[in-house]
């Protein structure tokens, strides 16, 4: 395996996410730049790269764990919601009334 395979993964840059550090390409060889910062093109331009790249699949799945978690606590509430409703809507047909919005009672006596 060349330097070069290496380097492949990182070289491209893609509309949906736009890179911040890069390959460059001079003279057939290539160059890393991290922010302004020259690492060259030896290993550490490789361990630079490999330590970006890692950071990029960390945030990418702290991102979709944070997405799945407000997704559950969107359907919680949402069931809370309708679970609240729907018991307050069974009392209310078996003749419950809430005293100031407190706790539940029953009517001594139907209501006309």
């Amino acid at each position: 395996m060349t330097l070069l395979t290496l380097f492949e993964p990182v070289r491209g840059i893609t509309q949906e996410e736009p890179q911040q550090m890069s390959w460059e390409c001079r003279r057939k060889n290539y160059y890393y730049y991290r922010n302004h910062h020259y690492y060259g093109r030896g290993k550490e331009a490789l361990l630079a790269s490999l330590e970006d790249q890692e950071r990029r699949l960390t945030l990418t799945k702290t991102r979709q764990e944070r997405q799945e978690w407000d997704e559950l606590t969107t359907l919680a509430a949402n069931s809370h919601t309708l679970t609240t409703a729907l018991a307050d809507s069974t009392l209310v047909v078996r003749g419950y009334y809430k005293h100031h919005r407190g706790n539940w009672r029953r009517r001594k006596r139907p209501r006309e």
